[in-house]
């Protein structure tokens, strides 16, 4: 078995073999096989033209518009999906390049609407870039609206980071910007930076660099904070036996002490290698998921509670092979995410972990085809304000190019 440091589902769609392509309406509706009274929607299909293919993170903003990135054609392009009357406009805001950045992350949208993300490779060095990307001052009606790209900051290597971490930037009140490299930093074992705005220029600072075995390293997605500034995250290496850390980051001093909150091992009911970034409940409870052993020998979905002596235990043991991106706790209490090859058909699904009283019970809010639904959602969910779940799929519907769906309560 390999230890891999870095899992990341564009390089990991190779695997899977491509399907004829079929025909069929742009938007399907196909009601859920389950105990729920709920809907899922493809609101759009891409074509692999101008719109771009194999869509990957989305993020929405208040409004109830998303945003997300697509990885065809190596480099990558952000999209934005509105809603208008009962259809969905899809505009293709930016292509990539390789000085812009190549495989872009989730993108964070600030109060003004600025898209904050990062690449996790290209510009000068290829160690990936940080960029903001703004709206032009004319509202653009068109598939390709052309916003303005600023690469805030190019990753050089070694003590700077290299690989940008998977997950949306954090943006805090004061404009700072904060993100993870997967590896590069003192100890090449992966950074947590921050950027800072002033006098129309930007400033990196690391904040901690990662110093490996026993402790944590490669950090697989973006920090998650708490109310007391403090960071959390997983490491796809590190730990006493190098098969994943879950971490915290405290501000000390002048700078970050690092705690070691779990050693990830063989021969565990919680698997290891965690695979995605974390989320964190009201009560300060994480969780996570990993790719390997568990009960069923294909990971776990897992529990980290901190104020229950810093406990961990596993909720639910996945039957199939497959990656997870970052849970979300969505407005019900629930853990929401993806598993790109589980499921009825072996083309992943989108669940759902309810709390009971007695324990968690997992709910498949929909198993993927492969056909006119898509196939193979490696990636976030994202809730709007009235309950709404969306997300990808990274191939299948009507072009074979990946679609974006909505499941309504």
């Amino acid at each position: 078995m390999t230890n891999p440091t870095h899992i990341c589902p564009t390089l990991m769609k190779s695997l899977h073999k491509s399907m004829s392509v079929l025909a069929f309406a742009c938007t399907l509706t196909i009601a859920l096989q389950s105990s729920q009274a709920q809907t899922f929607t493809v609101i759009h299909n891409f074509t692999g033209r101008e719109d771009g293919g194999q869509p990957e993170y989305v993020a929405i903003n208040p409004a109830g518009i998303l945003y997300g990135t697509t990885a065809l054609d190596q480099y990558g392009t952000v999209f934005k999906l509105k809603q208008v009357n009962s259809s969905w406009v899809l505009s293709t805001l930016f292509a990539f390049n390789v000085y812009s950045g190549t495989g872009p992350s989730a993108p964070a949208v600030s109060t003004d609407g600025t898209l904050y993300g990062a690449a996790s490779s290209g510009g000068q060095a290829d160690f990936g870039t940080a960029y903001i990307l703004r709206p032009p001052p004319a509202a653009c009606g068109g598939i390709s609206c052309n916003w303005t790209q600023t690469v805030i900051h190019e990753f050089m290597g070694n003590g700077d980071g290299i690989d940008p971490s998977l997950g949306p930037p954090l943006l805090d009140r004061s404009g700072n910007v904060y993100g993870t490299t997967g590896s590069g930093g003192a100890h090449i074992a992966g950074t947590v930076y921050e950027l800072t705005a002033s006098g129309g220029s930007w400033t990196e600072s690391i904040l901690y660099s990662f110093t490996g075995r026993p402790n944590a390293a490669n950090p697989l997605w973006n920090v998650v904070p708490d109310g007391a500034g403090n960071f959390y995250g997983v490491g796809g290496a590190g730990g006493t036996l190098n098969w994943g850390s879950l971490f915290e980051l405290s501000p000390s001093g002048s700078g970050w002490t690092e705690s070691l909150l779990y050693s990830f091992q063989p021969n565990s009911d919680v698997g290891l290698i965690p695979s995605g970034g974390l989320a964190r409940d009201a009560a300060g409870n994480l969780y996570g998921t990993t790719t390997n052993e568990g009960t069923h020998g294909y990971g776990t979905i897992f529990e980290f509670s901190p104020s229950n002596g810093g406990t961990i235990s596993p909720l639910y043991a996945f039957s199939a092979y497959g990656s997870t991106s970052a849970l979300t706790i969505g407005p019900d209490g629930g853990i929401y995410g993806t598993s790109d090859v589980d499921g009825l058909y072996s083309k992943g699904a989108v669940f759902k972990l309810t709390h009971t009283s007695s324990g968690w019970i997992y709910t498949s809010l929909h198993d993927f085809t492969g056909g006119r639904d898509g196939g193979y959602p490696y990636c976030n969910v994202v809730f709007d304000s009235s309950g709404n779940l969306y997300g990808t799929a990274l191939e299948g519907g009507a072009y074979q190019n990946g679609v974006v769906w909505q499941i309504t309560p």
